[in-house]
């Protein structure tokens, strides 16, 4: 029993420690921003009037609303799935404005053949997977898939930028947005948000999300195989169950260290809603999840990607990586 239990003591030791290289190896994959910021071309695939355009209706929508439209093209992203790199860079950049959390992120992988959009958590009811899924699939994926990237990131980013600035009631002028704050949208039919846990993909391989749940396992396994225990004191028996090191220390941590009260039972599920609307063609998937620039992202959001790549759900923090 014991040789049990250290060995799967050391098989959740070392799966923390695969979790915690595989994280700095993701964050390391990212490459520092350009000095435009608003557009970084790693690979040469974008015209001079494009990269203009964006930096300078940025310069715009920013000056008035905080809010930011990062448009990059890498070759590859070294092996890390298109949502995590996605996550990783919004969050080292710092994109949108850490107190509206309204930042937005076009990504394109040439070598991957792949893309992804992300958006910031202050936008995620605002402008939802509908929206992101519409104009990813009208504007990014013809031209993508014909490998005309220019043409693509013109159209795609045209499209953003006159979404986020209704959001806002901004008019492009230099003058500011005539409403900095959100303007009050309709309620949208979201679909119940395609996300991350629909998998239009799958990148194959354990995920971070993968890691964790299989350590959820073997430390419960551990828990289980260790108690209950039987210890003689004095003239009564007691029992006392767990090691010190187990599903309850686990779990803990991944609540924020907070101590939980056991209550009653739920109350019965309301009646469901009603059937969702089917999905857009595929040749690929798209992730979710939120990030936040200059935080930290929060997984599995409303987002979208495009046929053949990755969506996002809201990212929580900005940090407005580019100062004014």
């Amino acid at each position: 029993m014991k040789k049990i239990q250290r060995f799967l003591r050391g098989t959740a030791l070392l799966a923390v420690l695969s979790l915690l290289v595989s994280a700095t190896a993701f964050a390391a994959s990212v490459p520092d921003p350009t000095s435009d910021f608003y557009v970084n071309d790693y690979v040469g695939v974008l015209s001079d009037d494009t990269k203009s355009d964006i930096v300078s209706k940025n310069d715009g929508l920013y000056n008035a609303t905080g809010a930011q439209i990062v448009v990059t093209v890498v070759q590859d992203t070294g092996g890390v799935s298109m949502e995590q790199y996605a996550y990783d860079m919004a969050n080292a950049w710092g994109i949108g404005s850490a107190e509206k959390n309204n930042g937005v992120l076009l990504l394109l992988s040439v070598g991957d053949d792949d893309y992804q959009c992300i958006q910031g958590s202050g936008l995620e009811t605002l402008l939802p997977t509908s929206t992101l899924s519409r104009i990813l699939q009208e504007d990014l994926e013809p031209d993508f898939a014909d490998k005309n990237y220019d043409a693509g990131v013109k159209k795609t980013f045209a499209s953003l930028y006159d979404a986020v600035s209704s959001i806002y009631g901004y008019d492009g002028s230099t003058g500011g947005a005539a409403n900095p704050s959100p303007v009050p949208q309709p309620d949208y039919d979201y679909g119940y948000g395609y996300g991350y846990d629909d998998g239009y993909r799958d990148d194959g391989g354990f995920s971070i999300f993968g890691m964790i749940v299989f350590l959820v396992i073997v430390l419960a396994l551990i828990g289980a195989f260790s108690g209950p225990r039987r210890r003689r004191g004095g003239r009564y028996s007691t029992y006392y169950s767990g090691p010190s090191f187990g599903t309850g220390f686990f779990l803990g941590s991944m609540m924020g260290g907070h101590h939980h009260h056991h209550r009653g039972p739920p109350p019965p599920p309301g009646p469901r809603p009603g059937p969702r609307p089917p999905r857009p063609p595929r040749s690929g998937g798209f992730g979710g999840g939120s990030f936040g620039g200059g935080g930290s992202f929060r997984g599995g959001g409303g987002g979208f990607g495009g046929s053949r790549g990755g969506g996002g759900g809201g990212f929580r923090g900005g940090g407005a990586g580019r100062g004014h």
